[in-house]
């Protein structure tokens, strides 16, 4: 197989993801074990106001970028506390 086609079907995942959603965002580190398990290694959500993130595909996501930065250093303080330091 190619090293395109590869990519494609086999893509390449980071071990470390936040989310984002109406109310809250999270964070997951996965550490890669044997073929395709990975194991949660740290996890945690914060709460955020029901009004920052608003999903739309034709007005801003975020009222309050200020915020949402704060909101994401608070999920990068928690990570690190437990552990090694957060790739975001």
């Amino acid at each position: 197989m190619t090293s395109l086609a590869s990519k494609l079907v086999s893509p390449w995942y980071p071990a470390t993801a936040i989310g984002l959603e109406k109310g809250a965002a999270s964070v997951v580190h996965l550490e890669r074990g044997c073929g395709n398990v990975a194991l949660l290694r740290r996890a945690a959500t914060i709460s955020l106001g029901e009004s920052l993130i608003q999903p739309s595909f034709d007005e801003p996501n975020v009222a309050d970028p200020a915020q949402l930065a704060e909101a994401l250093s608070e999920l990068r303080r928690v990570r690190v506390c437990c552990g090694k330091s957060a790739g975001l």
